[in-house]
């Protein structure tokens, strides 16, 4: 018998995804992105890259930007941890893209209920994923840019109104 759920981009038979539900590829993904968080607290950084990179495969569709963004994350902090700047830079980027991407399309809509936490999702998602940059690109030497990235990230916490946030960046924009 087939596992309900394809946990590895080389299990499942190409029409696979077409045929799982939404809500089953929401739940994979979020399984995965769970174990993936709880790796890295662990140190077990191999087994995180595993499951944020199953998680980045059960979000692969425009619907899924949103979790696309958070497995992207997943995967700069492991890339981080083993000491690649550049991939992990790489994918806080995409992270960061993911999250604006999503925000963007949603701007052109009247924006209520679940939209409404789906956008500020984004926009947390995006001022979290520029923290992380800004810190990637001082360890580069890139601190003019890593400034410039802070005062957007600023900018996003005050707009949604966490000053605490907006001013703990700005406290570190020095």
């Amino acid at each position: 018998s087939r596992a309900r759920f394809c946990f590895a981009p080389w299990d499942y038979d190409g029409d696979w995804l077409r045929s799982r539900s939404m809500d089953e590829r929401l739940a994979a993904g979020r399984h995965h992105l769970a174990n993936g968080e709880t790796a890295v607290q662990n140190g077990r950084l191999d087994e995180a890259r595993s499951h944020f990179s199953a998680a980045l495969f059960q979000f692969a569709s425009p619907e899924f930007r949103i979790g696309e963004a958070h497995s992207r994350r997943g995967l700069a902090v492991v890339e981080l941890g083993i000491g690649n700047i550049s991939g992990a830079e790489e994918h806080m980027r995409a992270s960061v893209g993911a999250c604006r991407s999503v925000a963007g399309m949603l701007a052109g809509h009247g924006v209520r209920g679940v939209a409404l936490e789906l956008a500020r999702d984004a926009r947390e998602g995006e001022g979290a994923g520029l923290v992380v940059l800004a810190d990637l690109l001082v360890r580069t030497g890139e601190n003019e840019e890593a400034r410039a990235v802070l005062a957007s990230a600023r900018q996003i916490y005050l707009e949604l109104g966490d000053i605490p946030s907006g001013g703990a960046v700005w406290s570190s924009v020095g």
